[in-house]
């Protein structure tokens, strides 16, 4: 049995590790059905490199962008929105 010191430099089982990604995408839900685009085919390691980069985005892609953070069971949340500002034809903090 492993004490909880060994668990944490074992890597046959590490402790609270968890593999996370982060996205930007279009994401809309419809009652029960979600949908999500990843409008720059990038995966990210940081949620800020995402972030930095959705609001780098000078073209309109929708009226809403979210960064996601996807984990190892590829379930998704949405850590930053964004929305198109018209005026500045920019992304622009929700």
């Amino acid at each position: 049995m492993n004490s909880q010191h060994i668990a944490d430099i074992d890597h046959h089982n590490p402790k609270d590790i968890t593999e996370k990604t982060f996205k930007v995408c279009s994401y809309h839900t419809k009652g029960s059905r979600v949908w999500i685009d990843d409008v720059l085919d990038e995966t990210f390691s940081t949620e800020a490199d995402a972030k930095e980069a959705l609001l780098a985005i000078k073209d309109f892609k929708g009226e809403e962008l979210d960064v996601l953070e996807f984990d190892e069971d590829s379930d998704e949340t949405v850590v930053f929105c964004a929305e198109w500002d018209e005026d500045q034809k920019r992304y622009v903090e929700a």
